[in-house]
């Protein structure tokens, strides 16, 4: 079967049982050339670290999602540089954003799983998406944010809006810039109120960290803002719903995982295959700054080439057996869902603690946990994520 045609850009692409395309790309077209969209991708494991390890061939400078300029994407956020900039820009950012502050949320992570799991309980069934793994991350990156408890619901609906833009220029509709517009008027109310008066939160540090005798702009500030508020919100919740949809799609390892819940590393290697399996983002853009040559094609100075994580997270070359979802296996190599390279993601522990707590706190309460009708995936070209996962259990 030949996919000579597929948009990559088209949410269905992703969504509607997106692997035999992945996995042509990865054995027949290495490096493929969309023609409907107009870039290249690369969907081995191998060629996606190379793309993103090589900034002086596939840069960031010119932005990640694909087809927007700078006319429509911040370019002062840190994502969309490179070089010195960006480790300029990186290492300010991760002065709020340190081991300690991270580990620190470790308890406050189980009660408010726990505030979660109080609220469904009883009921013996439960949307996982809307009333868990949505709210779960979003409480706890809201409290490192300093926002006011209820406000994180509102601005948790403004970001599920907006994301949307991430799937490129067709999809940034009135409400897409309605939701950013109340977010950046959110920003700037907390951003006033903590120039009066500074707290624990990670903008009142932001506002004051310095390196080398600089600081973050406004802007920048905003902009990194907005990136930890998606990354730790958006992409967290994708992980632990897809993770809980196949362990009940598999009881057997379902239960092993409960029967292990008080072995750390037993806990872990779950949660790596969730995220692996997940893969919460689909893709990033990186622009060619020079003609290259690679599977005897040619990529043209100024051509975007995306770079295809689910796909290189089911490479056979790496993950033996990818398609089967297995909580025991012992990779080589780690899974890409977090990047690689200079833009991994910042808050890639924080994500790992979440979901390891959402894993732990969940499975110790109930029991005979299962499928209560279809769940339904979210279509987009940006993410991977459920809108609905409805399960029954009963309470232990």
């Amino acid at each position: 079967m030949s996919f000579e045609n597929t948009d990559l850009l088209a949410p269905a692409t992703h969504t509607d049982d997106p692997e035999p395309f992945y996995e042509w790309h990865r054995e027949q077209e290495p490096l493929y050339w969309d023609p409907v969209s107009e870039l290249w991708s690369v969907a081995r494991y191998e060629d996606v670290i190379f793309v993103s390890k090589n900034p002086q061939l596939f840069c960031s400078g010119q932005g990640v999602v694909p087809k927007l300029s700078f006319d429509d994407w911040p370019e002062e956020a840190m994502i969309n540089k490179d070089g010195d900039a960006h480790t300029k820009q990186r290492g300010l950012v991760s002065k709020g954003f340190t081991p300690r502050r991270v580990g620190c949320m470790g308890e406050r992570a189980v009660e408010i799983a726990t505030e979660l799991i109080d609220a469904f309980i009883d009921k013996g069934e439960a949307d996982l998406v809307k009333q868990f793994a949505r709210p779960l991350p979003m409480y706890i990156i809201g409290e490192m944010l300093g926002y006011p408890r209820d406000r994180m619901d509102e601005v948790l609906d403004w970001t599920d809006v907006y994301m949307d833009a991430g799937s490129g220029p067709d999809h940034i509709t009135e409400e897409v810039q309605e939701a950013f517009a109340n977010f950046v008027e959110f920003h700037e109310e907390i951003l006033e109120q903590r120039k009066q008066q500074r707290g624990d939160d990670l903008i009142s540090v932001w506002l004051d960290a310095e390196l080398d005798g600089e600081k973050l702009s406004e802007d920048m500030l905003m902009f990194e803002h907005n990136l930890l508020l998606v990354g730790g919100s958006e992409t967290t919740r994708n992980a632990i719903s897809i993770g809980l949809w196949q362990l009940m799609k598999h009881p057997d390892q379902m239960a092993w995982l409960t029967e292990n819940l008080e072995d750390g590393d037993a806990v872990a290697t779950a949660v790596e295959e969730m995220i692996r399996f997940a893969s919460p983002f689909v893709r990033m853009r990186r622009t060619a700054t020079q003609d290259y040559e690679w599977y005897g094609k040619t990529i043209k100075k100024g051509d975007e080439i995306l770079i295809l994580y689910p796909a290189a997270n089911r490479d056979p070359r790496v993950f033996p057996e990818p398609q089967k979802f297995d909580i025991r296996r012992q990779n080589e190599q780690p899974p890409l869902s977090f990047g690689y390279g200079k833009h991994f993601c910042l808050g890639a522990s924080l994500a790992r603690l979440e979901a390891r707590t959402a894993v732990k706190q969940l499975l110790s309460r109930v029991k005979d946990l299962e499928l209560a009708g279809e769940p339904r995936i979210h279509p987009s070209s940006f993410t991977n994520g459920l809108e609905y996962l409805p399960a029954r259990f009963t309470k232990r």
